[in-house]
């Protein structure tokens, strides 16, 4: 890759963890952070699971499957480590099971590929109200199963792309 591309793209990547930093100002409308990269909010139907040895019954991870692979061994996650209110915890188990409507401000590049993610809300609860550092960054996972000793598998990784399934929006 020539120098000047990967300058571009270090440049599109700082921009957009600028835009992460930003008020919520923005986050009801969709809005452009430059020619090439678009961010807009989208919401994901997620399931909750609730309560941990470690960080206690208000303990918070939220799941959905990946969108773009129909491989059952992807799942799309977001912890809620800090955030262990029971208010909170109470708020998100009100919700059934695979319902919970998460919304993410999603960047994207101009050819669709998906930058970054953004938590802006939990239902009617925004990122604001999360405990600090806000909790929520959206991650892939891939659980694999082997049925022998020294076999091998593999896949391809977009984090946190495969949450969002077709690259376009």
């Amino acid at each position: 890759m020539p120098v000047t591309e990967r300058w571009r793209r270090a440049l599109r990547i700082v921009f957009f963890l600028a835009l992460s930093c930003r008020g919520s100002s923005a986050q009801t409308r969709p809005t452009t952070a430059s020619p090439r990269l678009t961010v807009t909010p989208t919401t994901l139907w997620m399931d909750w699971i609730r309560g941990h040895p470690r960080y206690g019954p208000d303990f918070l991870v939220l799941i959905t499957p990946c969108k773009r692979d129909n491989s059952p061994s992807c799942e799309c996650t977001a912890e809620f480590r800090n955030t262990r209110s029971k208010e909170f915890a109470d708020y998100v188990a009100s919700f059934p099971h695979g319902k919970v409507p998460v919304v993410y401000e999603v960047g994207r590049d101009a050819s669709g590929q998906v930058w970054g993610t953004r938590l802006s809300s939990v239902g009617n609860w925004s990122r604001e109200k999360l405990a600090y550092p806000p909790d929520g960054p959206l991650g892939v996972s891939h659980e694999f199963k082997f049925s022998k000793a020294g076999e091998r598998k593999s896949a391809k990784i977009h984090d946190p792309g495969d949450c969002y399934g077709l690259d376009k929006p």
